[in-house]
């Protein structure tokens, strides 16, 4: 429904359903966060169940297994039910994948938008500021103006390079990597707790080229193991006293 509205939303409605469409796939990645530990312990579970299996060791003549203190029937009926519980929940999981890429499909949109507008803004104020030079033939408060402008409008979009003036110089790799550096630091600063080390790891799963419909699987274990180790981290620091 906001992909519909997203192309007639003012500036105001598209950032407040940025926000909110934030928190939603936030939420959203959380929720697979869970989900995926319920694959892997079900993947565990397999694994355990077919070892056991692979070396039963002596067993009774009824097909009890002396080293495993278990009966060959179990094994197998446990590993039928945990090989069928991981299909459903692997569909469940793909499914919420899914899911969070059409909010960031959304998010991406309302993101356009709220940048197409603020831009069509400045541009309006450059016409104004230009209107103002011809009359007045004030070229130094014309390029204050324009500076604030960029300002304004770097403020609002978390942008850097919004030209108003002139086609900027091509950056080479050092200073696109530093800037691209900066902007990093400038997001994650704004964020706490788990909420920045996700999306400290996201940077880093971009700079490993896990990138892409091919790689996101492989992208998403990579978040979830270094999150899930993250917060074990946490919690095993020492709490202070007082």
């Amino acid at each position: 429904e906001i992909a519909h509205k997203t192309p007639s939303m003012s500036l105001p409605e598209a950032s407040d359903n940025e926000g909110r469409t934030r928190a939603a796939l936030a939420e959203q990645n959380r929720l697979i966060d869970e989900q995926a530990s319920r694959v892997k312990s079900l993947q565990e579970k397999i694994a355990g169940y077919q070892y056991v299996l692979a070396n039963p060791g002596w067993t009774t003549g009824d097909g009890f297994m002396i080293n495993h203190l278990t009966s060959v029937k179990t094994v197998t009926e446990g590993l039928s039910q945990a090989t069928e519980q991981l299909a459903v929940e692997q569909s469940r999981l793909a499914q919420m994948q899914e899911k969070v890429q059409s909010i960031q499909d959304v998010l991406a949109g309302l993101e356009d938008r709220r940048v197409a507008l603020i831009r069509q803004q400045a541009a309006e104020q450059n016409k104004v500021y230009q209107s103002m030079l011809v009359m007045n033939g004030q070229h130094t408060e014309f390029n204050r103006l324009l500076g604030l402008g960029n300002e304004l409008l770097q403020q609002r979009q978390g942008l850097v390079n919004v030209p108003l003036r002139l086609p900027q110089a091509t950056l080479d790799d050092k200073q696109q990597s530093a800037l691209t550096k900066t902007e990093r630091e400038l997001a994650l600063s704004r964020l706490k707790g788990e909420e920045k080390e996700r999306a400290r790891l996201g940077y880093a799963a971009d700079d490993l080229g896990f990138v892409g419909d091919s790689y996101q699987e492989a992208r998403q274990r990579y978040i979830s193991n270094a999150l899930e180790a993250w917060r074990n981290n946490e919690a095993n620091k020492p709490k202070s006293r007082g």
